[in-house]
């Protein structure tokens, strides 16, 4: 004769009551912020030059190309001299296209003389337009919807 095993009737217990996930909406805020401080510096720097932003000519140095473990793209790096004689070098804050350019070669840049290696070329600042603050601002909400969104329809269990 088969054994019969003597089973317990299963009872189902009640699920806990859904909680809401404070670390994701934590991480989705920290997101926010950072996108909304990227923004603003963007905007203080393109402020910066269209208000007080001084041009001037400035020589090619040399082209650099990155040597990191992935190449990137080549930036100029140019000299010029500032409207109180101070002899600058640097890089282009934003990417310039160093593609057309050789060193030697005479481009206007423009620059802030209240920091003067905040530089940029011209021709690069006169087609770029302010920073696309709008589309930041829209990354910033969501990411801020995402917080209110993992808040208030908590995961079950």
């Amino acid at each position: 004769m088969a054994r019969r095993r003597n089973r317990r009737p299963s009872v189902e217990l009640p699920l806990p009551p859904p909680r809401p996930r404070w670390g994701l909406a934590a991480m989705f805020l920290a997101c926010a912020c950072m996108v909304a401080v990227v923004n603003s510096f963007a905007a203080n720097s393109y402020r910066a030059l269209a208000t007080r932003g001084l041009r001037t000519e400035a020589v090619i140095m040399r082209i650099e190309i990155s040597t990191s473990h992935r190449p990137g793209p080549a930036r100029p790096v140019f000299a010029f001299a500032t409207a109180d004689g101070r002899e600058i070098e640097g890089r282009p804050l934003a990417q310039d296209s160093a593609g057309q350019l050789l060193p030697g070669q005479c481009v206007l840049v423009i620059y802030d003389p209240q920091d003067p290696t905040h530089a940029q070329s011209a021709d690069s600042f006169d087609t770029s337009g302010p920073p696309t603050r709008w589309v930041f601002d829209l990354m910033a909400l969501f990411f801020v919807a995402g917080a209110i969104m993992v808040v208030v329809r908590p995961r079950p269990g």
